[in-house]
């Protein structure tokens, strides 16, 4: 595999990047797929929550940090089906920033309620969500899609009010044990709030706003919960009707499933239109899919978190990418969370840093920017630069120290971090995102699949009868990403499955460890089921005996047939292959004990000739 390294500064074809100063942050425009980079200033410790409580301060405000430079990955648990956490750490070596859980069943709160507590004791971010039953019908998944008349809800002494009330003071009552144990929470409720599934969101927009805002005043006002974070998630198609107002969330984003490991730059960007504010972090809410980290910094889709759904949506990703993404650089797991309490705790006096990012090329060329490719040069300079006084911290690539720059080898790729602490305590991240780029050969995809679980075979091509399934297995077995198309088919494991019932093209698509793409079309023929009334029943050529049959059938070749290549198979009259085997006599009995009562064809195929005949077998003779 031949690779040549480029010298390019970070200009994606049809994207225009013009990075920021600031706090290393970027805005992008409209709704188009186009991205463009402007300087932008956050405001820093804006909550929705009057006098939220320092951890949740502190959170946000190492959430506004990060965004735009690196992305907190995130996983939803389940208290059923497989320990997804496990699972990341059996297959990763790692655990997710955050930590998905949801108050669906009051029997499991409590303990949903101490998980959270654990996970920010154990350095990570808890959020959790609702799955909240209609009012006035209970609780559960499927009850949370059931439609009531929302207006009920507001009219004293109905059942929905009723319930409604109490569900909001017993969920209160468990974000009041989280507040009391100093644990902040992204709080998600509502979700997918403009889909219409939900009964929320069943009878439009202003009713689910009133609703909102029930629940935040009951929430922060009354109950005095100002642990909350509060996150507004929209489907996978915002709309900006929807919005309870900016006083009333800190953090928006939407969610899809089944795009794969896209980017979704469209989605990001409608989202940001409706902010219409820089200091709002977007994220992904729910996923089944990590976003691709190269790719979301390529178009601008910097997320401020994603988190994969729970269970198959987890299981049904290809491994190899999921070690990909959580080793990624731009991809901060537990680990790498830090003390959030200790070092975002500054007073509301002190306000971060801004900060000027600049690289040095070898030739003296210098670069107001943080992205470059690099790869001809002997060396790189990396430059930040403030106003005011304080101490720097490098990590990454190998840098360390407290100076004001770095310098690394050109061979040196990945992402660095410098955090800047000023005077007075508060803290500013800048990020260097330093990219190779490789021009390397496709990997030669090789085909195999097997029929009906027989072995594999080295090839692309196949014809099948309609009910037989094929399985694909493409090689390489080791390294790079795989995704499939054609009808029906969005898989991106190596091995997939498919039972067609027409001829198709299925494409595999395989991306190399380099970054290079390589296709392969696999052609399935599906020869439709037996045709009764075309049946070729040349008794010159073969005798087929008795009819009806019993325990056997007999076949007799003439000596015109090549009857040492003949190859027999018996179908019911809907096409399902019930006997195959192959004879090779003149003359051969073939067991049919096993067959049930009823009419079957016969199918006998020598060289070319192929012959059909209907046979019926009976009980007795």
């Amino acid at each position: 595999m031949s690779k040549i390294f480029l010298l390019i500064i970070a200009l994606a074809i049809g994207t225009q990047f013009v990075f920021s100063k600031g706090l290393n942050r970027f805005e992008t425009s409209n709704t188009s797929d186009q991205l463009i980079i402007t300087e932008s200033q956050l405001s820093i410790d804006t909550l929705c929550t009057p006098d939220a409580s320092p951890e949740a301060v502190a959170l946000f405000r190492y959430i506004q940090d990060m965004y735009g430079k690196k992305m907190l990955s995130g996983q939803m648990w389940a208290p059923w089906g497989i320990d997804e956490l496990k699972y990341l750490q059996d297959l990763t070596g790692k655990q997710p920033a955050m930590r998905g859980m949801d108050y669906i069943h009051e029997g499991d709160n409590n303990a949903e309620t101490q998980r959270a507590i654990d996970w920010w004791k154990a350095g990570g971010i808890p959020t959790i969500m609702w799955h909240w039953g209609a009012p006035g019908i209970g609780e559960g998944y499927e009850n949370s899609k059931k439609r009531i008349d929302i207006n009920q809800c507001f009219i004293e002494g109905t059942p929905e009010y009723i319930s409604m009330w109490s569900e909001l003071k017993i969920k209160a009552d468990h974000l009041e044990k989280l507040r009391d144990a100093n644990v902040p929470v992204l709080w998600r409720p509502f979700h997918e709030l403009n889909g219409g599934w939900f009964w929320w969101g069943m009878q439009g927009s202003d009713l689910f706003e009133k609703l909102w805002i029930t629940m935040y005043d009951y929430f922060v006002k009354e109950r005095e919960l100002n642990n909350l974070i509060w996150v507004l998630c929209y489907t996978g198609s915002p709309d900006g009707a929807w919005n309870p107002g900016s006083e009333y969330f800190d953090i928006a984003g939407p969610d899809t499933y089944g795009v794969g490991d896209d980017p979704q730059l469209r989605m990001f960007n409608q989202v940001k239109n409706i902010l219409k504010n820089d200091a709002t972090p977007i994220a992904y809410h729910e996923c089944g899919t990590p976003p691709n980290p190269d790719e979301c910094l390529t178009t601008g889709a910097m997320w401020s978190w994603w988190m994969v759904w729970h269970t198959n949506h987890l299981t049904d990703s290809d491994p190899e990418y999921i070690k990909y993404v959580y080793n990624h650089d731009l991809v901060i797991t537990r680990d790498e969370v830090p003390d959030i309490k200790e070092f975002y705790s500054w007073t509301n006096e002190c306000t971060p840093s801004e900060i000027i990012t600049k690289i040095q090329l070898s030739d003296s060329t210098l670069l107001e920017t943080n992205s470059v490719m690099i790869g001809s040069s002997d060396s790189i300079l990396l430059i930040t630069e403030t106003t005011e006084n304080g101490t720097w911290q490098w990590s990454g690539l190998g840098t360390s120290g407290n100076g004001i720059t770095q310098k690394i080898g050109a061979d040196k790729i990945g992402t660095v971090t410098a955090t800047f602490t000023n005077h007075c305590g508060a803290i500013t991240t800048a990020t260097f995102n330093i990219k190779g780029e490789q021009i390397c050969e496709p990997t030669t995809i090789v085909p195999y699949l097997q029929v009906d679980g027989g072995s594999w075979t080295e090839t692309g091509t196949t014809t099948i009868t309609n009910g037989s399934s094929i399985k694909f297995g493409p090689h390489p077995t080791e390294g790079g990403t795989w995704k499939w198309s054609g009808t029906g088919v969005t898989n991106n494991t190596r091995e997939i499955t498919i039972t067609p019932d027409a001829s198709c093209k299925i494409t595999a698509t395989y991306t190399n460890d380099c970054g290079t793409k390589s296709t392969y079309d696999f052609m399935v023929t599906v020869k439709n089921r037996t045709n009764i009334s075309t049946l070729n029943t040349n008794d010159e050529l073969v005798a087929v005996y008795p009819d009806p049959f019993n325990e056997f059938i007999s076949i007799a070749f003439n000596n015109n047939l090549d009857n040492n290549k003949s190859e027999v198979k018996i179908y019911t009259l809907e096409g399902k292959i019930v006997h195959h085997q192959n004879i090779s006599s003149k003359h051969s009995n073939i067991n049919t004990s096993a067959l049930k009562a009823g009419m079957y064809v016969i199918s006998i195929k020598n060289n070319d000739i192929e012959i059909h005949k209907k046979l019926m077998k009976t009980t007795h003779f």
